[in-house]
């Protein structure tokens, strides 16, 4: 079945943006300076031969 059946197609959402939040949760109290700090990091692309590096 796995060779035929798709369960989680990713690319059909597009490229990952973290400053979208899609749900409500919320991150526990002693991981928000962390989580706050990935949200505003900017993104990071490097090509290397060809290939995206992410």
């Amino acid at each position: 079945m796995s060779a035929l059946l798709q369960i989680n197609p990713i690319w059909s959402f597009g490229p990952y943006r973290a400053d979208q939040v899609s749900l409500d949760a919320q991150p526990d109290w002693y991981m928000g300076f962390v989580e706050g700090a990935l949200r505003i990091m900017p993104a990071a692309e490097t090509n290397v031969a060809g290939h995206t590096i992410e």
